[in-house]
């Protein structure tokens, strides 16, 4: 049965390179690797199918451990490229309970919408991202993916550094983004 994902491969480029010199990682463009950390039975960095959800990645990585928080995270959410999915105990979840914190798990984050309607790109889950105009799941995961890669934008200009948005991109959505 293809379960649809494979531990990533630790290597010297030689391991890894296909006969003709090309890398693997070019010959699987329809995938993407999560680092799955937390309250699970091995912790890693993983290959999944593109269009996987958070579930698969936990049991790409041997599922639950004894004492997670099977609620905390929404496993029913889409994962992207790049992502880091870590996933509570039972006793850090209901500590960030406590603290008023939700949902932590993938892209999800519940200070996406300022005060006056705008999307904080800096915050905005995958869901918020998509509501702005000419931005749909591909565009929103790299915007995602860019700011875990280089940390929250200090002008919404910044934005336009993420691959496939571009000037007219942004001229559409600048009225309706905002950093904090």
């Amino acid at each position: 049965m293809d379960t649809g994902y494979e531990q990533e491969m630790r290597g010297t480029p030689d391991e890894t390179s296909g006969l003709d010199g090309t890398s693997e990682e070019a010959e699987a463009p329809s995938s993407v690797c999560v680092f799955v950390c937390g309250a699970v039975a091995h912790e890693g960095v993983y290959r999944l199918k593109e269009g996987a959800r958070l579930i698969d990645a936990v049991n790409a990585a041997g599922g639950f451990s004894k004492d997670a928080d099977r609620t905390y995270i929404n496993l029913a959410e889409y994962v992207y490229d790049t992502q880091r999915i870590e996933v509570p105990t039972l006793e850090e979840a209901q500590s960030m309970r406590d603290e008023g914190r939700s949902d932590q798990g993938a892209s999800s984050r519940s200070d996406g919408i300022s005060a006056d309607g705008r999307v904080n790109i800096n915050h905005a889950g995958k869901e918020d991202l998509m509501t702005l105009p000419g931005i749909g799941e591909s565009k929103a995961d790299r915007i995602i993916a860019y700011r875990q890669a280089h940390g929250d934008f200090t002008a919404c200009e910044e934005v336009m550094n993420v691959n496939g948005i571009g000037e007219a991109m942004y001229e559409n959505i600048k009225d309706y983004i905002t950093v904090d």
